[in-house]
């Protein structure tokens, strides 16, 4: 795929996100808060700065159009990845998700618990 192509399939997987959450969340930043955990947190950087390094557009907490939120939003041309954290989340409430994140993504949930950077691979 040339650049010019990838740009333009990058763009039909931005627009499934709210144009406010765009501007509020720039690409390559992990967005921190009060109230999460150390452990959401740290798997969520580590997560971003793996698929940073390895050439992908990445987005943390994103709104989309249709509603929800995703932790990280990974894209790269026409591949999309909604990548959920889940520490304190159960895998029930992530499947619920499946109903209202954009179908352009795929969703891939990751535990906290027992998390190593060194092995994770999308």
């Amino acid at each position: 795929m040339n650049n010019k192509n990838k740009i333009l399939a990058e763009k039909v997987l931005l627009n499934t996100i709210k144009k406010s959450s765009v501007y509020a969340t720039r690409e390559g930043c992990v967005k921190c808060w009060r109230g999460v955990t150390y452990e959401h947190f740290m798997t969520m950087a580590g997560v971003c700065w793996k698929l940073a390094n390895q050439g992908w557009k990445i987005y943390t907490e994103v709104e989309f159009n249709n509603g929800g939120r995703g932790d990280i939003v990974a894209i790269s041309g026409e591949i999309g990845y909604v990548i959920e954290i889940l520490h304190t989340e159960s895998e029930a409430r992530f499947s619920a998700k499946e109903d209202v994140y954009p179908r352009e993504f795929t969703m891939i949930p990751i535990k906290t618990q027992g998390f190593d950077i060194d092995t994770f691979e999308i």
